[in-house]
């Protein structure tokens, strides 16, 4: 009888654990950095030995552990998934524990299942950059900056920013851009130079603009933005040889 109720309250941990992380992974507007740390926080209660169990997140070249965390003790590690690639991981460790088999084998399933909500929780957050879920992660990689561009098109006010044609180049204009890919726009600018310097800056406001917005969401970093600009007018500047016009 004592075997079941231990075993039993340990279940119990594993299902309290489970619904705290997945509570956070549901806020909508949480930043990203303070999910992992609270989640960092919150996943050694689901286990055996609670106060020395430690947890470390590893995203993005980040990390975010527990106070407890000890990356030199034995533990256990499951990778962060995003379109079917690694992009991180999240650790747990044990300083009381021999090695990694004197963690139960129902440890093991909790740090998998908590991998994998971890897993949705990222490509939910770079998908809900559109506003929709989509069903393959590089598709939403591809279509977060198509709306970039939509926005940018509908926006461009002739009378401010006179007359220029802007082409989208490299990965975008590919459709094979990745996580952390930057959107290549070049830019044939025939107007006055304040003109041109309007446009500058509004272009550079976009582009910080979804930087930000992208790392409070999916906390990915894009320190000088995520449009890169050359300008056709720049004697060094070069059209390259595959470009679609977007105005």
């Amino acid at each position: 009888m004592d075997i079941l109720i231990r075993t039993l309250r340990e279940r119990e941990k594993e299902l309290r654990c489970l619904y705290q992380i997945q509570r956070l992974t549901l806020s909508p507007v949480m930043p990203l950095d303070t999910v992992f740390q609270k989640i960092a926080g919150v996943v050694g209660s689901g286990w055996q030995h609670p106060e020395t169990t430690g947890c470390c997140i590893e995203y993005h070249e980040q990390s975010y552990a527990s106070s407890n965390f000890d990356p030199e003790a034995p533990g256990l590690t499951e990778p962060i998934h995003m379109g079917g690639r690694s992009i991180g991981s999240i650790s747990v460790s044990d300083p009381t524990a021999a090695d990694s088999e004197d963690f139960l084998t129902e440890e093991s399933i909790l740090l998998e299942t908590i991998s994998w909500l971890l897993t949705n929780f990222v490509e939910w957050r770079h998908l809900g950059i559109l506003g929709q879920r989509l069903p393959a992660s590089q598709d939403g990689h591809w279509h977060w900056r198509e709306r970039l561009l939509d926005g940018i098109k509908e926006k461009f006010d002739p009378a401010q920013f006179g007359t220029a044609e802007i082409c989208v180049g490299g990965a975008t204009e590919r459709g094979e851009v990745e996580h952390d890919s930057i959107i290549e726009l070049y830019v044939s600018h025939q107007g006055s130079e304040l003109e041109k310097e309007r446009l500058k800056w509004w272009l550079d406001g976009w582009s910080h603009s979804m930087a930000e917005l992208a790392r409070i969401q999916t906390g990915e970093t894009f320190a000088e933005g995520v449009v890169e600009i050359a300008w056709l007018d720049d004697p060094e500047a070069v059209r390259p040889p595959h470009c679609r016009r977007l105005l």
